[in-house]
């Protein structure tokens, strides 16, 4: 150990109560006399309170009996009582770290000497003021210990090459804080242009990728400015300042995405230091996958599958719940089914004696009357006993399947010649729907066994429906195939159509009895929901099957399979052949399509006036036809939105509809039309069961024309459409005699004068157009050419050619009158081509020719 640096202290007035301090290069000895005995106190790396290195080389007393070491790693006051140390570094404003000599002068202040300065440290503010002697004594290396403080108060701080002399009372400080100036940036060590000089920016903007950068700065010194000095730190990155001496730059490398604020301050050359400094803002950008947008999408994902796992428990603990009620339901349901079985076949027995009083004398009169329409009245009325005698017989059956009770009895046949005859009874009974049948087979003959009375009301039911679910312009499909199955040999019966279609969720229950789709009280077509239940019953007596597919809009398609052969039958269930073969064609005449003898196209000629009947019940709409045929174009409506479109798409002369429709009501149909350009000019006609004032005055206030009562005289019904349409007539003819046209003239609503107003507006932009075409008008008010042409005809009683012709030739005439041109230049002027043919319209319009006209002007 090598002894450095010797400092007595006393501890009491005995003759041995004295200690010595010894600064060596192994740490700092104490050395007691009172026990002969020495202490080290050293430097321990995890404890910032022990002595700041072990190399100690110079140790000193100040008058407060305040021991300061100087080692080479800072100044150090101790604590003697504790054994602590304060250490000052150049962190703390230090010029170097290696302290040389000790004084105290006159102030309690303390003066080190080091390698690059002479510091002054104030122990009550512990900030430090440095003193460089590099340009004063440039030679003068300070040697440890070589100090010395003179009676007169200077100080003498000697080394090689000389000393310094100096008194710290004449010693001015510097106590200007200087200004912090950024003066420069850079990326990767290359200068960056920035729009506007760096000191003036608040904030600068890196890429993720820009991993490494730096500041430069200064301190507005200039009184020995190299001996300014300066630290730094970046807030979100650095803990505390960094303490860089007179280095006046900062590095830094692979700073993370964020936001953070560099900040600078400095001292001059006395160690006054501005604390506030000066400060940019460091933007670091993250790349797309860190940003705040994909973290949102993360957790978006995140909380998906979370709300996905959480939803499909749910949904388990759901499906458990709705199997359990579905089964409670079905066995209420199978219940509640078996009390309505019974309750309509006891019922039913009593219904089939009047019927069959009421369809006897039917048959009779029907056969013995001559008259056309008589037979046509009495043929409604037995298709509507039968259809009410059919629907009994199916409860009947349902019972009797339901009891065990009905057997079946198959007997050979050709299933082909059968589907056949029964698919070709519905051609020839739909009564004039333009509903297409397609009846194909893969063989003209399959023998096989099945009970023939209960085929046809398999079949009969699936074609009924398929007819009644399907619009005009559908088609229904009958395919016949014997596909060869692994098992046995089957058929396959398909029955599709283009209709409604079933919604997915309901497609399950068709075949469940007294269920229907559509059981709303406004519903379209009419039914008791035990068709299909029955047509499952007989297909599986037969051993076979029968499924559905259905979409909403695209129609239905029934497959019932069927095993051929005996060997699947009971010997019971097999009848013998007979010569009665049993393959007799029913006449199936549903409803919907009777009624329909003859048709208005047929029996209209052109020029006849449209009429369009707008009533759900088919019968009634038929007995309304018959009587209007002879003399109008009749097109007809089942219901108020089928009304509604097909008054827009043909624009009829006139309208007749029942109030109590489904969809839409008479009243809500009327509304709709009179508030609609293209047919606000249709008389309408109201007929409904409702004979009170009020409903009456309900009817007109809607726009109605005329108000008929349920049951009405068919005559009085003709003359009222006579006479409206006979009104509507002679307003045409007010415009055909040759007045000229005015809105409001001719048109008997609001809305009629409106569209004579846009009409003629869209002429009259395009009169000196000769190109201006029908097809023209009509984009410009919005309508397809025959809308147009029907609802300008009803009101003007003249095409849109003849329309635009006629506003053309009253124009060439105002200007001829005027004098405002020649013949030639009028007639391009009013868009003819020719003069010549221009001249032959106009007189045929006015009597005279233009050059007349042009004369007189």
């Amino acid at each position: 150990v090598s002894a450095r640096s010797i400092v007595e202290d006393s501890i009491d007035n005995t003759a041995k109560g004295w200690v010595l301090w010894i600064g060596t290069n192994d740490g700092l000895w104490r050395y007691d006399a009172r026990v002969d005995a020495f202490t080290r106190f050293g430097h321990d790396p995890k404890d910032p309170a022990s002595l700041s290195s072990n190399t100690v080389t110079t140790v000193f007393r100040d008058s407060h009996g305040t021991l300061w070491i100087g080692t080479d790693q800072g100044l150090n006051r101790m604590d003697s009582t504790k054994g602590r140390f304060e250490s000052y570094t150049e962190n703390n404003g230090l010029l170097d770290n290696l302290v040389l000599g000790i004084l105290e002068d006159g102030h309690d202040r303390i003066w080190l000497s080091t390698p690059k300065a002479i510091s002054k440290l104030d122990p009550q503010t512990k900030r430090f003021i440095n003193y460089g002697m590099k340009e004063v004594l440039p030679d003068i290396r300070f040697g440890p210990g070589c100090c010395l403080r003179s009676t007169d108060g200077e100080m003498y701080f000697g080394g090689e090459g000389g000393f310094v002399i100096f008194n710290p009372d004449s010693i001015r400080e510097n106590l200007y804080a200087p200004p912090l100036v950024i003066t420069g940036f850079k990326k990767f060590d290359a200068p960056v242009t920035l729009d506007s000089t760096i000191s003036e920016k608040k904030a600068i903007e890196l890429s993720y990728k820009d991993n490494m950068f730096s500041f430069e700065f200064i301190a507005l010194n200039f009184t020995h400015p190299e001996e300014n000095q300066y630290a730094y730190k970046l807030e979100g990155h650095d803990n505390d300042w960094i303490y860089c001496g007179n280095q006046q730059f900062a590095r830094y490398i692979n700073i993370g995405e964020g936001k953070y604020v560099f900040r600078v301050k400095g001292s001059n050359n006395d160690g006054v230091w501005n604390e506030e400094g000066t400060s940019i803002a460091v933007i670091v950008v993250p790349p797309l996958w860190k940003n705040t947008w994909a973290y949102l999408s993360y957790a978006l994902v995140a909380g998906g599958v979370l709300l996905s796992i959480r939803r499909y428990q749910v949904n388990k603990i759901r499906a458990r719940h709705h199997l359990e009620m579905t089964q409670l339901e079905a066995k209420t349901l199978r219940d509640v089914d078996q009390m309505k079985s019974r309750f309509f076949a006891n019922i039913s027995h009593e219904f089939r004696t009047p019927l069959t009083l009421i369809l006897g004398p039917l048959e009779k009169w029907r056969t013995r009357v001559t008259q056309v329409e008589l037979q046509q009245d009495l043929g409604m009325m037995e298709r509507n006993a039968q259809r009410l005698l059919r629907l009994i017989n199916q409860l009947l059956d349902l019972s009797k399947l339901e009891a065990r009770g009905m057997k079946l009895q198959a007997a050979p046949g050709n299933i082909v010649a059968f589907v056949k005859g029964i698919a070709q009874s519905f051609q020839s009974s739909r009564g004039g729907r333009s509903v297409i049948l397609k009846v194909e087979a893969t063989e003209d003959e399959i023998e096989m066994y099945f009970d023939h009375d209960k085929m046809e009301k398999i079949l009969t039911n699936l074609l009924s429906n398929a007819f009644k679910f399907t619009p005009e312009g559908g088609a229904v499909r009958v395919d016949i195939r014997n596909p060869q199955s692994e098992i046995h040999n089957r058929i396959e019966i398909t029955i599709a159509d283009t209709g409604i279609g079933i919604p997915s969720d309901q497609v399950e229950k068709i075949f469940d009895r007294f269920y229907q789709v559509d059981a709303s009280q406004t519903r379209e077509q009419e039914g008791t929901g035990i068709g299909l239940a029955l047509t499952k019953e007989l297909v599986e007596l037969h051993h076979g099957t029968i499924s559905v597919k259905s979409e909403v809009g695209k129609g239905t398609e029934f497959v019932v399979r069927l095993p051929t052969g005996k060997n699947h039958l009971k010997e019971d269930e097999i009848v013998e052949e007979t010569t009665e073969i049993h393959e007799r064609m029913v006449k199936v005449a549903a409803p919907e399509y009777a009624g329909k003898s003859k048709t208005g196209v047929e029996m209209a000629d052109g020029k006849s006036p449209m009429v369009l009947v707008v009533e759900d019940n088919a019968d009634l709409r038929a007995y309304i036809r018959e009587y209007l045929v002879p003399t109008y174009l009749v097109i007809e409506g089942r219901d108020g939105a089928e009304g509604v479109e097909k008054a827009k798409e043909a624009i009829p002369d006139l309208i007749i509809s029942d109030v109590m429709m489904p969809k839409m009501d008479g009243y809500e149909l009327c509304k709709t039309l009179k508030l609609d350009e293209k047919t606000s000019h249709v008389p309408i006609i109201l007929l409904t069961a409702k004979a009170g004032t009020e409903n009456r005055i309900e009817g007109l206030e809607t726009g109605a024309d005329d108000y008929l009562t349920k049951p009405f005289d068919a005559k009085e019904l003709l003359v009222r459409v006579k006479n409206l349409i006979e009104l509507r007539r002679k307003l045409r003819e007010r415009f055909k005699a040759g007045q000229v046209l005015k809105p409001g003239e001719i048109a008997v609503t609001s809305l009629d004068d409106a569209f004579l107003r846009k009409v003629m507006g869209a002429v009259e932009q395009r009169l000196s157009d000769e190109n201006f075409s029908v097809e023209d008008l009509a984009r410009e008010v919005a309508m397809s050419r025959s809308q147009l042409h029907r609802k300008l005809t009803a009101l003007t009683n003249q095409s849109p050619s003849d329309f635009i012709r006629y506003m053309r030739l009253h124009r060439a005439m105002d200007l001829l009158k005027k004098n405002a041109g020649t013949v030639s230049e009028t007639a391009y002027a009013v868009g003819f081509s020719g003069v010549s043919y221009f001249s032959k319209c106009f007189q045929e319009q006015f009597g005279v020719l233009p050059s007349a006209v042009n004369e007189k002007a």
